[in-house]
């Protein structure tokens, strides 16, 4: 998920930071160290996050045939 949140990011300072911290040692601490220095970013990610988490929900549920409503913790911000 992590890895999918750094290459939607665009090309740039940022992007380069936060693909850094995935490829080291312990690169969940490196992420969000690196994360918490771009202010606003950490919405887009615990929103991105989110939905990579209900997808993966959805899919497990489907694959079990089980039917159920899954509703997101946070609203997703509006599509422009």
């Amino acid at each position: 998920i992590m890895a999918n949140f750094v290459e939607s990011l665009p090309e740039g300072n940022v992007r380069r930071d936060l693909a850094w911290a995935i490829n080291q040692r312990k690169p969940f601490r490196h992420f969000k160290s690196k994360l918490y220095r771009h202010p606003n970013l950490d919405k887009q990610w615990f929103l991105f996050r989110e939905q990579a988490f209900i997808e993966i929900i959805k899919k497990w549920l489907d694959d079990h045939k089980i039917e159920a409503t899954v509703i997101p913790f946070h609203k997703s911000p509006p599509e422009n």
